[in-house]
């Protein structure tokens, strides 16, 4: 008996319009030829369908697998899939730089949609972002993240010289933690990054 597909394969087997030009970005993109993330059951696929998802949806819609299944087949015009695809381009040509500064250790899913969606909304307000900038900061906000993860309840329960970002961190892990596909969670986490990245504009 063969191995059930999962969603991001059943996905891949739709013959729409949007999934072929995803299916085209997560084979070529060198985003995911330098990355460590590994394209077994269409894994790549299943990333680029959840940036799409951030970039029509922002934080408007969850980011589980009925919500992907219905944006493919939702997006079908084809000047908003180019549209799609441009921006999607742009947001992985800097990760693929911040991936390079961090030696190639963004594979968590979740943390690839996070710094996407960051990432996408600088884009959108017209700006450049400098994949140092943001290597730096988020390399700082892991080293935190990663020192609270075990206990978040010290970073409300603390004299802190930063108490609204120990709020944000810890909102920030105890989002990660529970149902982290979820628009709530997407939006606690993005509030959380905006906080902690607050320059990371190239300049002009």
């Amino acid at each position: 008996m063969g191995v059930p597909l999962n969603p991001a394969e059943l996905r891949n087997a739709m013959l729409h319009p949007l999934n072929r030009i995803m299916a085209s970005i997560a084979e070529s993109h060198e985003f995911f030829g330098h990355s460590r993330i590994s394209s077994a059951r269409s894994k790549h696929l299943d990333y680029i369908t959840h940036l799409f998802a951030v970039l029509q949806y922002g934080t408007d819609r969850d980011l589980k697998a009925p919500d992907l299944k219905r944006m493919v087949v939702e997006v079908t015009n084809t000047d908003s899939i180019l549209e799609l695809a441009s921006r999607a381009g742009a947001v992985l040509n800097v990760l693929d730089e911040v991936n390079q500064q961090f030696g190639y250790r963004i594979t968590q899913k979740w943390i690839f949609v996070d710094l996407s969606l960051l990432i996408s909304q600088r884009q959108r307000a017209g700006a450049a972002v400098d994949p140092v900038k943001l290597a730096q900061a988020y390399e700082s906000f892991e080293a935190r993240r990663r020192m609270h993860n075990a206990q978040p309840d010290v970073l409300l329960n603390r004299e802190s010289a930063q108490p609204t970002l120990d709020r944000h961190l810890y909102n920030y892990i105890e989002a990660f933690r529970t149902q982290a596909g979820t628009k709530e969670s997407l939006r606690t986490r993005n509030e959380a990054l905006r906080a902690f990245c607050p320059d990371i504009d190239a300049r002009s």
